[in-house]
């Protein structure tokens, strides 16, 4: 996503883990660098007009925060996995957050902010083989397709980590799931309020309500559709999970078929 706003020459302030960088892409709107070169000026900086990434440190704070105030610019603050990040709550300007859907801050912002939440999707088989030849290329291409058919498009899973991890964390996870927890996350009726399991996404994905496909917002249907089936769905993440699950709950003394098909009946 934010390849995409440098892709179509958008100036972007990145926040990451402590670190600040200014990332100007290419072609930039002149009332974009016009923004940027004024906030320079304004704090006695050398002006910024050519393309590139500008790191700063703490000396920098002050035009960073000015620039956090200006609307045309992107403020894009990446919290990661990390639950317990803070969301920088100062500036005026367009903000991106980019977080795990777990991050415990996200209900009480949703409660004090107009939000937009977008959803970002899967990666499929396609992006993981460009991103492999870009970023991972000592990853070969079977383990990548052994992973993608394991985990679904995850690229820690599928790329970044060592797969003997990724098994490790992956069963140490399933073996403390209960059928309880997966009634949970299948009836829940906002993903924001899905239990705050970080094991969560291992197990369960969250794609657009396949109820909505062929729909647009304004058709008559969709508030009923939405009513009925909601915005989006949780599904499990590929069939070989399903299948683990499965199997794990049958060797449980109190499974049931009918107590598995009452957990995940919103799944079917």
């Amino acid at each position: 996503m934010v390849l995409e706003l440098l892709d179509s020459g958008k100036i972007v302030l990145y926040e990451h883990k402590g670190r600040k960088m200014l990332v100007v892409g290419p072609s930039s709107g002149p009332g974009q660098l016009e923004a940027l070169a004024r906030c320079c000026r304004e704090k006695s900086y050398e002006v910024v007009v050519e393309e590139g990434v500008y790191q700063f440190d703490s000396r920098d704070d002050g035009l960073w925060n000015r620039l956090t105030e200006v609307e045309v610019l992107t403020h894009v603050q990446d919290l990661g996995e990390d639950r317990s990040a803070k969301v920088t709550r100062s500036g005026n300007g367009r903000k991106l957050i980019l977080a795990s859907p777990n991050n415990n801050q996200l209900s009480q912002l949703h409660s004090e902010m107009k939000l937009l939440k977008l959803f970002m999707p899967r990666w499929d088989l396609d992006e993981l083989r460009e991103a492999r030849a870009a970023c991972f290329p000592a990853v070969s291409e079977s383990t990548m397709l052994e992973s993608f058919e394991s985990y679904g498009g995850i690229v820690r899973f599928v790329l970044e980590m060592n797969p003997v991890d990724v098994r490790y964390i992956v069963k140490k996870a399933m073996d403390t799931l209960t059928i309880e927890d997966l009634a949970n996350i299948f009836r829940t009726p906002d993903f924001l309020n899905v239990p705050a399991q970080s094991s969560t996404g291992y197990f369960i994905h969250v794609v657009p309500c396949e109820k909505l496909e062929g729909t647009s917002l304004g058709d008559p249907e969709v508030d009923a559709l939405v009513q009925k089936y909601g915005w989006f769905q949780c599904v499990f993440a590929t069939e070989a999970i399903q299948k683990s699950l499965v199997e794990r709950f049958v060797s449980d003394q109190s499974f049931s078929v009918q107590k598995f098909s009452a957990a995940v009946e919103r799944y079917f």
